[in-house]
């Protein structure tokens, strides 16, 4: 009967043998340990670039796209380049690229088609545009045929210019539109002081 009771003590000691919290032994010496490699994770911090957005008073302007996207051309000017603009006040815009030439000439923004200006007197008195965005209130565009021209100014005069080219002059007071006409074809528009834009067109003088 003694032996009876001493197998359960026993039992149990062994069971709480294995669930001990002592360490795990330390490996013999010249024993392989494998080494585990650290992964190590790089957090690349969010970058800005601060791109300073400027005075928008500051910007040149943008052209308003009239009927269909385009640029209107009338006997007084096109867009922004109205006669009798001033030469600074355009400049200063910085619409109008590059220097200006000694005969008056500069060329206008992009925006516009880069139409080509001639200041006379520090004011705009000539704007000649060959974009193919530009017409006029009527609807004549780069490309239209002669016919078409005479049609929707049948008010307007046929002027010569230098070499083989035509112009269609339409005057209003003391301004004008000429459709310039090359072999049937409207080739450029401009606009202007009537006594300004006939004279270098029929002397071959255009900017």
């Amino acid at each position: 009967m003694r032996l009876r009771h001493l197998v359960v003590p026993s039992i149990a000691l062994a069971l709480l043998a294995g669930c001990t919290d002592d360490p795990p032994a330390t490996p013999a010496a010249g024993a392989s340990t494998p080494v585990i490699e650290s992964s190590e994770v790089v957090v690349t911090p969010d970058v800005s670039l601060d791109v300073p957005g400027g005075d928008p008073a500051s910007l040149p302007p943008r052209p308003e796209p009239g009927e269909g996207g385009r640029i209107q051309l009338s006997p007084a000017g096109l867009g922004p380049y109205q006669v009798g603009e001033a030469q600074t006040e355009l400049v200063a815009d910085e619409i109008v690229t590059g220097p200006v030439a000694a005969n008056g000439c500069a060329t206008g923004s992009v925006f516009f088609g880069e139409p080509k200006i001639r200041f006379v007197g520090g004011t705009v008195a000539e704007v000649r545009t060959t974009a193919a965005t530009a017409s006029t209130a009527e609807g004549v565009a780069i490309g239209a045929d002669q016919a078409a021209v005479q049609a929707a100014y049948p008010a307007g005069k046929a002027v010569t210019g230098a070499a083989g080219v035509t112009g269609w002059q339409v005057v209003e007071e003391t301004n004008t539109l000429l459709v310039e006409i090359t072999a049937g074809k409207v080739t450029a528009l401009t606009a202007g002081v009537a006594t300004t834009v006939e004279q270098n067109f029929t002397a071959g003088q255009a900017c």
